[in-house]
């Protein structure tokens, strides 16, 4: 049986990627596309996921937009990777749909409410529609079965060499970045989520360079 999986996301070349490859895959069953701000602005990056989705012929997915700036500091953008559509390079076609007229946190209460089984949430980053999302519906904690994200700390090498857990790379992670992790944090602290259910995957920068 297909994970159901909801794909939160600022397209971005590398969430384009992450959004073909999961649509490519039959082990996953994509119930719903989110976006925020990151990668390029809120508009641009909502504009990209549903480009991907009509290049790929899935108009059947639901897409909604989310948060327009992060929690604690100002929108800064990723256009000089990016480019100024955040999608530079390929030609994509226009979206042939249009999002949901409900916002990214009520889609995605929505869709785990009505899934059958737990839910897995996949964020590649940033994390702020899944912190409000936590805050605005702590009732659907239990409809959620993991969340699988994309972080990263300033010294990975050492969460390498440790092999150290999802809650302790969680709070190895605040000791060196406080001002990038704190979310994740308070979410542990207030149990909205089981440490054990924040899976994560290390390597080290070099091994990819």
């Amino acid at each position: 049986m297909a994970l159901p999986v909801i794909l939160d996301c600022d397209p971005g070349h590398d969430d384009a990627i992450a959004l073909i490859l999961a649509l490519a895959s039959p082990e996953l069953k994509v119930l719903a596309v989110t976006t925020s701000a990151g990668n390029q602005t809120p508009d641009k990056t909502l504009n990209n996921a549903l480009r991907i989705l009509t290049l790929l012929g899935r108009d059947d997915i639901p897409v909604a937009a989310g948060a327009a700036k992060p929690l604690a500091r100002e929108l800064i953008i990723a256009d000089n990777v990016h480019g100024e559509s955040g999608l530079d390079g390929p030609e994509l076609p226009d979206p042939a749909f249009a999002p949901r007229a409900m916002s990214a946190l009520e889609l995605m209460a929505r869709c785990l409410r009505e899934s059958p089984e737990p839910v897995t949430l996949v964020p590649t980053w940033p994390l702020t529609n899944i912190a409000l999302l936590l805050a605005a519906y702590p009732e659907l904690k239990q409809k959620i079965a993991r969340i699988v994200l994309m972080g990263f700390s300033s010294e990975p090498s050492q969460i390498v060499q440790q092999g150290i857990t999802g809650k302790e790379l969680a709070i190895f992670s605040s000791r060196l970045n406080a001002n990038k992790f704190p979310v994740v944090i308070d979410w542990l602290e207030k149990g909205l989520i089981d440490p054990d259910k924040l899976i994560t995957h290390t390597f080290d920068y070099h091994q990819v360079t």
